[in-house]
């Protein structure tokens, strides 16, 4: 029989080292500090504690019926015996709906939401909750938006796919920690049995639900690819590793946030994080065992990685949240350095709806809460200039000098401070960088041109986004292509098959469109090339 504690912590077989993610602190735990131990004893509490969850598959529905409540129609639905009113709402009301009411609430034509409002009934005590207000500066907001166009990969125990402020914005599920390859169109399932996936989940894209009454994210708009790396055992390093590669080789996602960390780093884990970094931007918690300097945890110490610490209400480092170390270079982040802050105490957020004792919404603490709130600003400001880098995450911070060695300016506690929306700065043109070609032959004699251009700002950094327009010239006449910008200012294109009677073709850009800057033709580096039949 294997060790508990082993099978606790996570530890398989030797080809896999192992990763635990940052479980809630207690508030009686933040006055001590942790070490791995603590770790340890944490990620066990924790698996126990999965146990007693008990899944209710047949809890009853609450839909959303957008509907005159008071109209004759309704009044008699609401009559039934199978139809239990909730409240009402501003064109609608919500409803427990049973047995054959089910079927009846579209054949009398109400426009029915898709998803239950309750399941179970809850409300969060905050539709905005205080980590929502930093990142927006404003005390009043009710409710949020942005990060259209964008999709976060969210690496953790899962998601409830069915929490109603959460549903919309799922567009991929899969579970890394099985049997079936990320690969396989069969692995849709990434059910969260922790809730820790699904809390994270809600800081950064929860939209409110359909009636608008529930929880909101920082980026609302934006979609999310959920990957589940952890399970009641812990994450492993091999399955992290191929989530990020699976989500980037197939160009799934603009962002992703990991609120996963350990005492030491893995060589798949950073391979996949280099392979990936310029066109996707990393985003980690920084770890619960401060307030030691140098605490920082994997990956969060990785250079490539945004480093998030925890702040509460206050705007104050807490006690448990990780620190870095300081490499005396405030403009460049190196290994085991701290760069962002964000709410980690008492967050409140969108909790698993079907355990038995919950009503869809908890209050955890940790940086891994903090983490998401990073990520879901990076999707808003991505929308919004598709230029954002991770450098725009430092364009506006306030500076966090309250907390265990936090200062003024750039410190270990909490990097360069807590971000949050601005107007952003960013450079009027756009210009054609670099472009390459080569040609490859094909079957039946056959050959084919590809090229790749590269699309800079002012600045010469990589323009994200920018529609480029080019034509393929040959013998045979004239071909008008498209493309869109990565986020590393590249465009890919591929010709048309050529025969062998062509013996060359000339590709050139003709444009340059995006949403904020000008194409600015005077700057290009080159913007024809001719490639010869190989």
């Amino acid at each position: 029989m294997s060790d508990p504690l082993v099978r606790a912590t996570g530890c398989r077989p030797p080809a896999a080292s192992w990763l635990i993610y940052e479980v809630d602190v207690e508030e009686e735990a933040m006055n001590r500090r942790w070490g791995i131990l603590a770790a340890l004893t944490a990620a066990i509490a924790l698996t126990s504690m999965v146990g007693t969850y008990k899944v209710v598959a047949d809890t009853p529905e609450y839909l959303y019926v957008e509907a005159d409540e008071n109209s004759p129609e309704v009044q008699q639905f609401l009559a039934r015996n199978d139809v239990h009113y909730r409240r009402g709402y501003k064109g609608g009301f919500s409803a427990k709906v049973e047995g054959a009411a089910k079927r009846d609430v579209r054949r009398l034509g109400f426009n029915v939401s898709d998803i239950p409002v309750y399941y179970p009934n809850g409300l969060p005590s905050d539709p905005t909750p205080y980590g929502i207000e930093q990142i927006y500066s404003d005390s009043g907001i009710t409710q949020t938006s942005g990060g259209n166009g964008i999709t976060i990969g969210h690496l953790d125990t899962g998601i409830d796919t069915s929490h109603p402020d959460l549903a919309r914005r799922v567009v991929g599920c899969k579970d890394a920690t099985g049997i079936l390859a990320l690969g396989d169109r069969k692995n849709r399932s990434c059910l969260d049995l922790d809730g820790h996936g699904t809390h994270t989940a809600g800081s950064a894209v929860a939209d409110g639900g359909r009636a608008g009454t529930g929880i909101w994210g920082v980026a609302p708009e934006a979609d999310l690819y959920a990957i589940k790396v952890c399970s009641s055992v812990g994450c492993f390093a091999d399955d992290i590793a191929a989530a990020i590669d699976y989500l980037g080789d197939n160009n799934l996602v603009d962002v992703i946030t990991m609120s996963i960390g350990g005492p030491s780093s893995d060589s798949r884990v950073a391979a996949a994080i280099a392979e990936h970094k310029d066109s996707i931007l990393f985003v980690a918690s920084a770890g619960n065992i401060g307030p030691g300097t140098g605490s920082i945890e994997y990956p969060a110490w990785d250079p490539n990685v945004v480093a998030v610490a925890a702040i509460d209400n206050t705007e104050t480092v807490t006690k448990f949240s990780s620190r870095g170390i300081d490499d005396g270079n405030d403009g460049i982040i190196t290994i085991g350095e701290i760069e962002l802050a964000a709410a980690g105490y008492k967050v409140e957020s969108t909790y698993p709806t079907y355990f038995s004792d919950a009503d869809g919404y908890a209050y955890f603490s940790g940086t891994s809460m903090a983490a998401p709130h990073v990520a879901g600003l990076a999707a808003k400001l991505w929308e919004t200039d598709p230029n954002t880098t991770r450098m725009n995450l430092r364009a506006s911070v306030t500076d966090i000098t309250a907390g265990i060695r936090a200062d003024a300016g750039y410190d270990v506690a909490s990097g360069y401070g807590l971000p949050h929306m601005s107007t952003m700065s960013v450079p009027g043109k756009s210009h054609i960088g670099d472009i390459e070609g080569t040609a490859k032959l094909k079957r039946r004699d056959k050959w084919q041109a590809y090229v790749t251009v590269t699309v800079h700002d002012a600045g010469h950094g990589p323009v994200h986004r920018a529609d480029v327009e080019a034509t393929w010239t040959s013998s045979d006449g004239m071909d008008t292509v498209t493309c869109r910008t990565r986020a590393d200012g590249t465009c890919k294109f591929r010709s048309p098959r050529f025969d062998s009677s062509v013996s060359d073709v000339t590709f050139g850009v003709t444009g340059i469109s995006h949403q904020t800057l000008t194409y600015n033709a005077a700057d290009n580096h080159e913007t024809t090339l001719m490639i010869s039949k190989p």
